[in-house]
């Protein structure tokens, strides 16, 4: 652990599946099922993370809570929900509802209900259970300076389902890190996402903006987004027999696009539009980020290796999408609520590069990314992929060629315990921004081996979990374990200081936790021990990590993240 003891709070609560009312009383009436009933009116009812019949024998608990915790306004609640007052009841509108709105970071549980009204006519019961907003993370180590991060972010303030957090991080012979961000899902009662980040490094920085309306529904036919930014870093270049080397890189991305639906919900195509603009800056010389601060490195392997880049493109965006959604529970949470995605999805993005619009070069930029899932609650598969590759015009020669593959097997063996078995396919060559995959990737890579030196363009990792759930603590959170072991190889391809690496493995053991038990995020305590060396000690790691499970989304490796080209994807329009 390097010295440092590393503490993850997380504040929160159990609750049941309704939770205490604080907009309206619940309806009184029948529940029913929906069949085209006229809706009457539509009732708003927000939950505390626990409530107050699981808090009877903790009553100090509950007065915490209920002030420092503001319930989802009803109408942030209702810019999810996908039916009117007045309008027939659709049940794939109802159902799709109660998705959108558990797919919100800030609600753990959701669910939209309808009442007999007694003249023919339905009340929508909307009822909502809020994960607990307030979140803190405090890093500290056994020498000066004791503290090395400490960072407070609150996911829902006052119920208005905005985010705002910021951090502080220990520099030492560095200047000290500061960062902040905000975000928010929600304007004038409607879907509109909009996220703004700033950020000073110990070296380097970035800032950027984001906002629009993405796509979340089929029901949805037209989605948008703008966005801008830049990143000041020091990317690092493991290397075999001696310490990392960094080299700078400024990049800085603009794009603004549309897409539209056509074809029916559950079955249907995406078109759309944009333009965007990537400049990407290496630095010449690179650099010894050393712990007494930062000189010159004298190695050739990265000297003059990457040129500028500054494209300017027309995007074309086509999608397909053949996706219906089925609820579950214990794949990648304890006991919250998930909705997986069973067919399929895909989307292309075909970009040109115009000289017209002041780009150095005429290229074709092609990326897209593809999911498949099949199963049911308790067996289910799925593929993700994403890729892209660039042809340039004057050299005719594909390069900034980058994929990225994930199979993941979920089977349920019992209530309490979930096999989980993955691999992950994660490459690149002719990379025109800087790009060296690691065995020490978090998310890519082989746990335990943070700080390996194994390096190259080339890496499949296969990673097997047993994860077994133990119960609740208190009626405050849920609790679990999980064995498991990692396996991976590199191939050197044409990375800098890349290597045909032998089978790296490792085994260890997770303490899980989700606090309220019913939340998605899941909290891990990772205990990881190596089977196979590496040069590099110590061979026992402990390590903390968390995951947002309020989508099952594919989580893409971060080495190969930052050398993707900054256009127009897909992806990007995050569909759920």
């Amino acid at each position: 652990m390097r010295g440092a003891v590393h503490l993850v709070l997380a504040f929160g609560v159990a609750l049941p599946a309704v939770s205490q009312d604080t907009t309206t009383a619940a309806p009184r009436e029948t529940p029913v099922a929906c069949v085209g009933q006229p809706i009457r009116r539509i009732v708003m009812r927000g939950g505390y993370p626990i409530s107050s019949g699981e808090l009877e024998r903790l009553p100090a608990v509950n007065r915490i809570q209920q002030r420092i915790h503001t319930p989802t306004r009803p109408e942030v609640v209702r810019a999810f929900v996908l039916l009117r007052e007045g309008e027939p009841c659709d049940e794939r509108r109802r159902a799709e509802s109660e998705r959108l709105l558990r797919a919100q970071p800030y609600i753990a549980q959701a669910r939209v209900q309808p009442m007999d009204a007694g003249d023919g006519g339905v009340v929508l019961d909307v009822s909502v259970v809020d994960e607990f907003a307030w979140g803190a993370r405090l890093d500290l180590r056994s020498s000066s300076s004791y503290v090395r991060r400490f960072s407070l972010g609150n996911t829902n303030i006052a119920g208005s389902g905005v985010t705002l957090a910021g951090g502080f991080g220990a520099g030492g012979a560095y200047r000290d890190e500061y960062n902040v961000r905000a975000s928010s899902f929600v304007f004038d009662g409607q879907p509109f996402f909009v996220n703004a980040n700033a950020s000073r490094r110990t070296m380097g920085g970035e800032w950027g903006i984001e906002a629009g309306v993405p796509f979340l529904t089929d029901f949805q036919r037209v989605a948008w987004r703008v966005g801008i930014g830049q990143t000041d870093a020091y990317l690092p270049f493991a290397r075999p027999d001696t310490d990392a080397v960094s080299l700078g890189l400024r990049r800085l991305n603009a794009e603004v696009g549309v897409v539209t639906r056509f074809g029916t919900p559950g079955s249907l195509f995406l078109v759309g539009m944009g333009l965007s603009r990537e400049l990407a800056e290496p630095s010449t010389q690179p650099m010894l980020l050393r712990g007494a601060g930062p000189l010159p490195d004298t190695t050739s392997t990265i000297l003059n290796r990457y040129r500028t880049l500054d494209a300017r493109r027309l995007d074309f965006l086509l999608g397909v999408r053949r996706l219906r959604f089925t609820r579950t529970s214990g794949f990648e949470v304890l006991e919250g609520t998930e909705d997986v995605g069973l067919g399929f999805q895909s989307g292309l993005v075909l970009s040109r590069g115009l000289t017209e619009l002041g780009a150095t070069e005429r290229d074709v930029l092609l990326s897209g990314d593809a999911y498949y899932g099949r199963g049911d609650a308790f067996h289910f598969f799925r593929i993700d992929a994403r890729g892209q590759a660039r042809r340039s015009d004057v050299t005719s020669v594909w390069d900034a060629v980058l994929w990225d593959v994930a199979a993941t097997a979920y089977w349920r063996v019992g209530l309490t315990r979930t096999l989980v078995v993955s691999g992950i396919w994660t490459g690149g060559y002719r990379s025109l921004v800087p790009l060296q995959l690691t065995m020490g990737d978090e998310i890519g890579g082989v746990r335990g081996f943070r700080d390996s030196r194994q390096a190259g363009g080339d890496r499949l990792v296969l990673r097997v979990e047993d994860r077994w759930y133990l119960g609740r603590l208190f009626s405050l959170a849920s609790a679990g374990f999980a064995p498991f072991m990692d396996i991976g190889v590199i191939g050197a391809r044409d990375a800098p200081f890349g290597a045909d690496s032998r089978p790296a493995m490792s085994v260890g053991m997770s303490l899980l936790g989700a606090a309220p038990p019913a939340s998605r995020r899941l909290w891990r305590l990772d205990v990881t021990y190596r089977l196979t060396g590496d040069g590099r000690a110590p061979l026992w790691t402990i390590g903390t990590s968390s995951r947002d499970g309020s989508r099952f989304a594919f989580q893409e490796p971060q080495d190969l993240e930052r050398s993707r080209a900054r256009a127009v994807s897909p992806a990007r329009y995050s569909w759920p």
